[in-house]
């Protein structure tokens, strides 16, 4: 599948921005002037495919797993589901008429906790508690078709991580659980974008995060005994969102 994802979207991405330059006029500075300043929320709304692959080694012995998943969401991106989930804050500035420069940020923070009362005894429990956070700088430009109206051809690198921990007391034993992922990706997020007035518009995005590195470690801690486990991870998506742009 992921094979199969990765050349469908080079394809696509491929014939669509030949296309589009070709018939596109080259004045683009009604759309996006040199200064022109964006400000946008991201994967706010939309469908996104997963497809992370675990592998590990012990002795002579690989063990390889994927798994894929579907998400769609509006608004609230699971976490757990990975960073391309997550709706995201962009920030884009015209260097030159229709050239951009800029990066995008996103986080999640979550905490919880247990209290069980059984015969006038009281056991408060951690967790789980979870954070994911990415940033992501890029680079695009935007092929204007008229003064509202455009393509904007964008790609750059992500780098993300996210995390759980949990804490629970069994019988006066203290057990501490956590998980952590880290990694890079390549992102090509090609795209339209209409300004319904001079400061205000939408944007549709179709996103190909294509995985570099990644790395996903498990420990545990219970009494005096830790274990840990590390595997590398790569997650690759592809997915069409949507999202609000301001521009100054």
């Amino acid at each position: 599948m992921r094979k199969f994802l990765l050349s469908a979207s080079a394809v696509v991405g491929i014939l669509g921005a030949t296309s589009l330059a070709a018939a596109a006029p080259a004045d683009t500075g009604g759309l996006a002037g040199k200064g022109s300043f964006f400000i946008s929320a991201e994967r706010i709304f939309g469908l996104q495919i997963q497809s992370a692959t675990q592998e590990s080694t012990t002795g002579t012995v690989t063990t390889k797993t994927t798994d894929s998943r579907t998400d769609f969401g509006l608004l609230v991106g699971n976490p757990n589901a990975g960073p391309y989930n997550i709706p995201q804050l962009g920030f884009d500035f015209a260097v030159i008429d229709g050239l951009t420069v800029g990066g995008a940020i996103g986080f999640w923070v979550g905490s919880s906790k247990e209290k069980t009362e059984s015969n006038g005894s009281t056991v408060e429990n951690t967790g789980p508690s979870n954070n994911a956070f990415k940033i992501a700088p890029r680079v695009g430009y935007i092929i204007g078709l008229n003064d509202s109206m455009g393509i904007w051809l964008r790609g750059g690198l992500t780098f993300f991580t996210s995390g759980t921990s949990s804490e629970r007391t069994t019988g006066g034993v203290v057990t501490k659980s956590s998980s952590s992922v880290n990694g890079f990706a390549l992102n090509l997020e090609p795209g339209f974008v209409l300004m319904v007035n001079q400061h205000f518009g939408f944007g549709a995005n179709i996103n190909v995060d294509i995985p570099l590195t990644g790395k996903f470690k498990t420990e545990s801690t219970s009494g005096a005994t830790t274990t840990s486990r590390e595997f590398d991870l790569k997650q690759m998506n592809l997915g069409l969102s949507f999202g609000i742009i301001g521009k100054i």
